[in-house]
């Protein structure tokens, strides 16, 4: 037998509710990196996009946070095979198995992290998330 696990540690970038009852809740996370470019000496951030779902509870939970808010995701991958204009499409997710931890929640005034506990909030934050095809069966 095998076990996967991805933990994933980024910022909300986009909160939607989707579903015949509204009981899927999907996010666009951003987490990022840097490298150093051998040739300009300097160091590069690169930012990558994941679409993290949560089904019935945990995807309500997800509902308590806001875009911008920084959170520790744990769950499992999953892809998605679904066809568009007759073009296979494949799609991946982190499906939630635990309730996340938020690190940082938005700052309503500055639109920078700032360290709080976790718990509901209103921020007027905005980031720029991809938009994921909607087309996607779950």
């Amino acid at each position: 037998m095998s076990w996967q696990k991805v933990e994933l540690i980024g910022n909300i970038g986009s909160i939607r509710t989707t579903g015949p009852n509204n009981d899927i809740t999907q996010l666009s996370v951003a987490t990022s990196s840097s490298y150093k470019d051998k040739e300009t000496d300097q160091f590069v951030e690169r930012t990558e996009w994941h679409r993290v779902v949560g089904f019935n509870k945990i995807g309500e939970s997800l509902l308590n946070y806001n875009v911008g808010d920084m959170l520790v995701f744990e769950g499992q991958l999953r892809t998605s095979k679904y066809q568009k204009e007759g073009v296979d499409h494949y799609a991946t997710s982190i499906i939630l198995n635990m309730f996340p931890k938020r690190l940082k929640k938005a700052s309503a005034t500055s639109g920078e992290a700032a360290s709080q506990p976790t718990g509901s909030t209103n921020s007027s934050t905005q980031a720029t998330a991809p938009e994921f095809d909607d087309d996607i069966p779950f």
